[in-house]
Formats: structure tokens, sequence, C-alpha cells
């Protein structure tokens, strides 16, 4: 059986490829899915003419005009010559094909590449009798056959499982002659597969396969056990030697996101501008190359490749099926191993309704190809909702009630490219739109190709020198006469109906100013998307990662009237910072189309962090942070650097910068004390120079802490509106909380804090707004920030990057959004339970409610079971708002606790209880 993916290098066999005088060309790949390759003229610089023929019938008729970065990395021509196509789309008669491919220069130069033979899929249906069987397994083969009866030219494709995980889909195409001699046909019915190593342990395994299509037919399955030592051939175990080689260097992390594997590798010792090219190996089988060219601080720190050596690889469906599997980095050719880690590797997609998507989507923004059934359902209400919503807004934005949409488009010699994306504004069934090319200095011949649309609403406006994108942008927008502003990049495009849906949306609900759609995610040249991008709007997460792309995004003109337009001070992540400041106060609609196409043109590019990202955040948080009064935590300054160990060194009052902003009314603010006596002390100051002393009362119950800490309760205790209480016995959280709230002033409201938290300006004040703004809010939280790189940071939140801050109140992990209030433009919304890490509870809300339940919950589960009470006894809500913020600095006293006694540690943190002896109650055990 021929090779599916042909790819050529000096090791293979004759590579297809030709070549005339000042032209050459090559065939990459040719199977029964794609075909693809590259053709250029050396000399003309024209775009070469492809036929596509099966046999002597032409089937496809292309240019070869499509960016590959691999070929405008080894300079053949501009990069602008590869071709593809689907051949899967068309061959689908399951017979043998012969393809053969044809090119034509401008001038009529011809010439033909070698012919490729080619098993065309063939989808089953019912109405086909099969026969077939499924063999015993030989020595590490799987084996069987099956036939169309009466179809003899037909050959089915077999899906093959080992205990439920596909292993692969192969072409019963083999020739079995013990099938052609007792059953007939022209004996090309077999499949085979080899069994990968992992099943060759002596364990029981279950064998099944079934006929890729519509049909009755079934194998029987098979029990199958095999020993190394049963003659199983190298080849058949797939098992590739652990070749190493010098200066060859990385890791597999652990996993902090399911289905994407994260490490780092570096080749050479020699810095690499472009990183490193790697390979993924799971359970011996390539499952497709990266390139490890990620900023990362600790590699930096190491003195690996200035820190730009991390990656990430998404792993394919098939492989995911809740198993530890072996995973392996190699470099590029497979041929010298790296690193190694086995991961489970599980299916983190757990919706199957549209709701369950918009919840996982919050903090998973992409949905990697291929889609399961649950995710196509997802995406046909999606396009169903823009077939309904089109049809209504055409009518409702007709003649004069359609308002002007300018286009900003900004390009620097990309007059190869920027057809396509002009072709799909023209394209636009929303007629009234002006499309403003700016042309920041190009020295080719763009303005030719605008001029040649011969649309009067395009217009092209050419800069002197070459500025930058934010400078054509912003030019852009001086000139604009939109009511509306739009973006759209020279190698991006839109489907028809996104400016008639995201005008539409926009009109409907005039409490927003701006708005982003889904997207398609297009890697390189495949014709299929390899992800799709949305989710509702997740303040919190935007600020830790950008995953709003600018050809999304639409504002009201009056927007850039008040904030102003891009920051030409940044070099770049000018986007992400529009995004940030056009969204500060008022969120963005989210409009569930998917209408915008975005394109990755390379692997790296593939990747959120690329190579000068960690310059880059600098400067945008240093621009940001510009005339704000926000208090910024120095991370270093605070010296932490994991679960339960102390900080370095102390932190001072004098780096948290104070802004009073006026409290609306009195609070008292309840603190456990327990020992980590330095950050303690930091919790407490940066409260006292957060608040307003007339208005707030500090109430600190320290729970038998040491004496170095109860010392620093003491010092506390010298300002006028901070009170102590000092416990002999350490009683938890749970009933150390109600001692404070029993002392607090009975008209206060109570804010119940964690002593491993700094507090930063205005945050009770933002919290005390919802109060204000919403009667039924029976419990506000805030932003409960971890620190980057805090262990558990992207099991809360798998989107982000674990490189930065991010807030983890609203979390995947405790399953706590709600979609009541998430899709309002408003900041704040519901949530159905946050952990008592930081909560501002209104005093009436304590009156109706009463004390957290300290026998049920003595040190946690008393948070969960108070929100029950307040959302179901008190029909009141729970909020989260982005505005509050506050540094969590992650089970400080916790871990203490478990260093000073371990059997306390499990009597009250483990168990949860008062005593081992007396459990609370029958199913407390």
């Amino acid at each position: 059986m021929l090779s599916k993916i042909r790819k050529f290098t000096s090791k293979n066999r004759k590579p297809n490829i030709v070549a005339l005088p000042s032209v050459r060309g090559r065939i990459d790949q040719c199977d029964e899915n794609v075909i693809r390759g590259w053709v250029c003229d050396f000399q003309h610089g024209e775009k070469v003419q492809v036929r596509i023929f099966s046999g002597e019938k032409s089937i496809l008729n292309l240019k070869a005009d499509k960016f590959r970065q691999d070929l405008a990395d080894a300079s053949i021509g501009d990069g602008f010559c590869a071709f593809s196509a689907d051949l899967g789309a068309i061959l689908t008669d399951g017979k043998r094909h012969q393809i053969k491919v044809e090119a034509e220069t401008s001038d009529g130069r011809r010439f033909s590449f070698e012919p490729i033979f080619v098993d065309a899929k063939f989808s089953v249906n019912e109405s086909l009798v099969l026969d077939g069987r499924l063999d015993n397994p030989l020595p590490g083969r799987i084996r069987g056959w099956v036939m169309v009866k009466d179809r003899p030219d037909v050959k089915p494709f077999v899906e093959i499982k080992i205990n439920d995980h596909i292993l692969a889909t192969v072409c019963a195409n083999k020739e079995r002659l013990d099938v052609k001699e007792k059953v007939g046909g022209d004996g090309r019915c077999g499949f085979e597969y080899p069994i990968p190593f992992e099943f060759v342990n002596g364990c029981k395994h279950k064998l099944t396969a079934k006929v890729v299509g519509e049909t009755k037919f079934v194998f029987n399955a098979k029990e199958f056990s095999q020993l190394p030592h049963s003659g199983v051939a190298v080849e058949a175990t797939k098992i590739l030697p652990r070749v190493r080689k010098d200066g060859f260097r990385g890791n597999v992390d652990r996993p902090n996101r399911a289905n994407v594997i994260r490490g780092w590798a570096c080749i050479g010792d020699e810095y690499r501008d472009n990183g490193s090219e790697i390979s993924i190996y799971i359970d011996g089988v390539r499952a497709g190359t990266t390139v490890a060219k990620i900023f990362r601080k600790d590699l930096e720190e190491h003195g690996i490749n200035s820190g730009y050596a991390g990656f990430e690889y998404s792993v394919p469906q098939n492989f995911i099926d809740g198993r530890k599997h072996e995973v392996e980095i190699r470099d590029e050719s497979g041929d010298f191993f790296i690193a190694s880690r086995k991961i489970e590797l599980k299916n983190d997609r757990e919706y199957t309704d549209f709701e369950g998507y918009l919840k996982w989507s919050f903090f998973n923004r992409e949905v990697p190809a291929p889609f399961r059934e649950e995710d196509k359902r997802c995406f046909a209400y999606m396009d169903w909702l823009e077939k309904f919503d089109s049809k209504r807004y055409s009518r409702q934005l007709e003649g004069k009630n359609a308002p002007l949409v300018t286009i900003v488009m900004p390009t620097y010699n990309r007059a190869h490219i920027i057809g396509r994306a002009v072709q799909s504004v023209l394209a636009q069934s929303y007629f009234n739109w002006e499309l403003i090319v700016i042309d920041d200095g190009s020295s080719d011949n763009t303005s030719d190709v605008i001029a040649a649309f011969g649309d009067d609403r395009i217009r092209y406006v050419r800069l002197d020198g070459n500025l930058g994108v934010s400078h054509a942008r912003n030019h852009g927008l001086t000139i604009a006469k939109g009511e509306y502003i739009a973006y759209l990049d020279t190698d991006n495009d839109w489907r028809e109906n996104f400016l008639l849906l995201v005008v539409g949306n926009l009109e409907e609900k005039r409490d927003y100013d701006c708005a982003y759609t889904a997207q398609y995610l297009y890697r390189n040249e495949q014709s299929q998307p390899c992800a799709v991008r949305f989710g509702p709007f997740n303040r919190t997460l935007l600020e830790n990662r950008n995953y709003i792309d600018m050809n999304a995004f639409v504002h009201r003109r009056s927007i850039f009237d008040r904030l102003g337009g891009f920051d030409t001070k940044l070099r770049r992540l000018v986007d992400w910072d529009l995004v940030l400041r056009y969204s500060e106060d008022k969120k963005p609609l989210a409009i569930s189309n998917i209408v915008s196409n975005y394109y990755y043109y390379s692997e790296g590019n593939a990747i959120t962090i690329t190579e000068d990202l960690a310059s880059a955040k600098s400067a945008l948080s240093q621009s940001r942070s510009l005339g704000r009064e926000e208090f910024v935590l120095e991370y270093d300054e605070i010296g932490y650097r994991g679960d339960g160990e102390e900080a370095s060194s102390p932190v001072t009052s004098s780096q948290i910068k104070s802004s009073l902003l006026s409290q609306k009314c009195p609070v008292s603010v309840i603190v456990v004390s327990f020992n980590i006596p330095k950050i303690f002390r930091a919790c407490i100051e940066s409260v006292l120079r957060t608040t307003d002393p007339e208005l707030t009362e500090i109430i600190i119950i320290d729970n038998c802490s040491d004496s170095e800490t109860i010392e620093v309760v003491r010092e506390l205790s010298a300002h006028k509106n901070v009170k102590s209480v000092f416990n002999e016995l350490n009683l938890g959280f749970t009933a150390a909380v109600n001692q404070g709230i029993e002392l607090a002033q009975y008209s206060n409201d109570i804010i119940l804090l964690n002593n491993d938290a700094i507090a930063t300006s205005g945050w009770v004040q933002a919290m005390q707004d919802v109060v204000e703004r919403y009667p039924d809010a029976g419990i506000v939280c805030p932003q409960q920030v971890l620190f980057p790189n805090t262990k558990t940071l992207n099991t809360h939140v798998p989107y982000a990057d674990p490189n930065c801050e991010t807030d983890v109140s609203v979390s995947y992990h405790h399953k706590n959004l709600e979609l009541a209030g998430l899709l309002d433009s408003a900041p704040e919304f519901e949530v159905n339970f946050v952990p008592f890490f930081c909560v501002y509870i209104p005093r009436s809300v304590i009156r109706e409610v009463g004390l957290l339940d300290e026998k049920l919950g003595r040190h946690y589960r008393s948070d969960r079971l108070y929100c029950y009470a307040v959302r179901y006894q008190g029909g009141k809500k729970v909020y989260f708002t982005p505005k509050s913020k506050l540094y969590h600095l992650h089970q400080q006293s916790t871990s203490s606790l478990k260093k000073k006694d371990k059997e306390e540690f499990e009597v009250m943190f483990v168990k949860n209880s008062w005593s081992q002896d007396f459990p609370v109650s029958e199913w407390d055990f």
C-alpha cells in the first residue's frame, strides 16, 4: 500500500519533483484526503497554473498562489507559490485513482509531475451488502478483511480500536489470497495495522473494528494477550530507539491544560531566532510537529535560548481517551530523543449543548479540530442563528435605516494577498460601508490592485514613509465617516454576513459600544479550519491573555472619540491594548455567529506567545498603569515562592499605592490569623491603606499562632480601628469567622478576608457599588488573583497564560459560573458559589441567614453551605465583580498548619471535623 503522506527528503526515495529552466515544483503530499505542493517561476515571478487529473479526466484547475512559511524561509519566490486541494471531497468512489498533476506557466511552458496512485475513500451505505471478519491478532499485528459483495472495485475503510481507543482508520485493499480462494472477488480486501507496544504487555485487551459509513455489518470483537518475547517485531511495535545527541535538551511538563502538551526544547547551545523544530510522539507514533519558541521566564533565568524555547501542542482527538500515554519529544526528523513523560489525555469538552458550550468557552476560547458531534451540534446552532438573524436584520436595515460602517485596512507591501480581503468586503450582504485602505509606504503595486476593483466605496490613502500599523489605523480612524468602525487585515477575510450581523446586533442592543464574533482559525494553506474561537466576554481572562482578534471586532465611532485610537508608543500588542481600554467599563457584545476567518501562516504564529512577547507585555503594563490610581503588586518584593513558604523579604506598606475612595457605608473586615507573620502584616497594612478608617473596623481573630505572629497582631492592634482576639485553640476558619461577626458593629456590613490576601485600591467601594445597584445581592466577591506560575492556575482557568497573573474567583474547577447576567453589558454577573477568600456580605443578609455553620464545616465546606443558604433560604444572589481586585498568596496558613501539626491538619483540614471520634452526622465517616 502506498504511503499516505509523501514527505520527500534526502533519505527517502526519489522525490516527486520537476524542473524547467527557471521553474521548479514539487508534490509534498498526495493521499485520499489532500494533495499539496508548490510550483515557482523564479524568472518571471508570475503564478503558475496547476491542473489535476484522475486518469485522463480533469478534476481540478487552480493557481499555485497560496502562502507557505517554509517556502518563504527557503527563498522560494515570495512564499506565495503553493497549492492544495481537498481530494477527499472529490474522490469518493472507493476506487484506486492515478493522480496526475500538470503545471503551465504564463508563457505556455508545461510540465507534468510523476503520477501517484491514490485509493479513494468510500462511505459505505446500508444498501450495500458486506462480508468480512476480524482475524485473531498475529504477533504484533492486527489483521482482517471486508468486501462489498458484487462490487469488488469498492474498497471500504475500517476503524480499528483497542479497549475503545481508536488506533487508526485503514483501507481494506491489501492482497488476501486466502479470501480470494474461499470467497471470491479480486482478493484485494484485507487490512492490517501494527499493535502499539503499550498493548504488548501480557494483559488482556479488547480488539474491535467497524466499517466507516452507514451499515448494519459488524465485526466480531476479539480478545488478545501478547508478551514482548512472543515474536513481536520492532517494526510492528513502532518503538524508536532512544538515541540522544549532545546539545539536545528539553522537557515535557506536567499538564496544566487538558488536551495540550507543554514543555520546552532546545536543539544546540547557540541562540535560535526561529526556535527549534520538534516532533511529538505519542505511544511511539508520530502525532505531529511544532516549533519550540514560546518565551518562558524560567528558561531565560537558566540561560536556555534567551527564554524562547517553550512549546504548546494540541493533542489530536484520536489520542484523547482518558488513559495515560507515553509522550515523547524528538528532533524534527524523529531520529533523536529529547524528553518524555506519561500524561493522561482526557477530553475536557464536557458540554453536550449550546448552554454548556457557553460555560465551557468562558474558560476555554478555542475548540480544536477534529470536531466531535457535540461540537458540531453547537456550531450548527450558531449557523442556524445566523440564518434567521441575517433575514431579520436585512429587513430592519433596508435603505436609510442602514448606518455607515467604516472598514480600516492597513497595508504594507501586500499587493499579492490584499485582493482576497477586499473581495470579502465586496461580497458582504450589508451594502452601506466604506473601505479605507491605508498604504503605509508600500513599494509594490498595491495601488494598482486596489484601483482594479473600481468601486467608489473603496478609498485608497497612501502615507509617506513606513510608520507602522498603529499610525496607519489611527489615520484611517481620523478620516472615517462611519457610525461604526470595523478592522480587516490584508491576510484575513470575512464571511458574507459579518457586517450585517454586527451592525444589526449593535443597533438592536444599544447598551453595548462594541462587539466581536466567533472565528474560524486556519493553519497555513489548509482548506479545513483547525479550530473555532469564541466565548462569552471574560474581562479577567482578557487581562491575562488576548483572545479577541481585531478582524472580528467592531465598535461605535463614539468610543474612539471618547477614548482615542491605537497607542503608537507600543511596538506590539496594540490590538490588545485597544480592546482592554474599550471594554474597561462595559462588556463587548459576544455575537454567536462564526463569520470571521483568521489565518495562521506559520507554526510559530499559531501560538499566542511569540519571541518578543515578554518585553511587549511589560511595555503594555507600564502604559496601562500611567495615570491610574491602581495597585500593582511587585512579586519580587514580596518574595513569594510557593505554597506554605515564608516570604524571603518582608513586605512594607510603602509598596502599596493608596487611593482612599469614599466608601458608601461602614464595614467590618474580619481576618483570621494563623502564623505567616510577614504575609499577614502585608495583608492588614493593605487593608489599612485602601479603606477609610472612619468607616472601617478590622477584627483579627488569632487561632493560636506562634509568638512571632502574635507580636505582629499586637502591633497592628495599636491602630484605633483594629480589634484583636487571641484564641488558645485553633478553632478553624468557620468558628473564628463567626467570632468576628459577633464582635462587629451591629450596623456594619461584613467582609471576610483571608490572611494571605493583598487588597488593592477601591476594592471595598467596587463591591459596595454592586450591592447598591442590585437589591438582590446577598454576597459579592472580587477578583482573586493568583501569581504567575501558581501551580493551580490552569486548573481554574485552562486557557490562561500561566506566565501571567489571573483571577480564579470564577473557576472552571469549581463549576460556579452562571449564565444569568453573563451576556449583559454590565461588568458584574452571577455565580452560584465562591470560596470565602474574600466576600462582602450585607448586614441585612447576616440578619436573615445568620452565621456560618461551624459544626458542618469546621474549616471548609461552610462557604459553600452559606452560598446555598443565601440563594435558597435568603432568596438572594451571589455576584462577581471584576472591578474589585485582591491578590491571593494561596493557602499559606493551611500549609503552615500542615508543617506545624500534621495530626491537627488531618483532623481539621482533611477530615474537616472537630474530632476524629465525633463525626457530625451519619454520613460523616
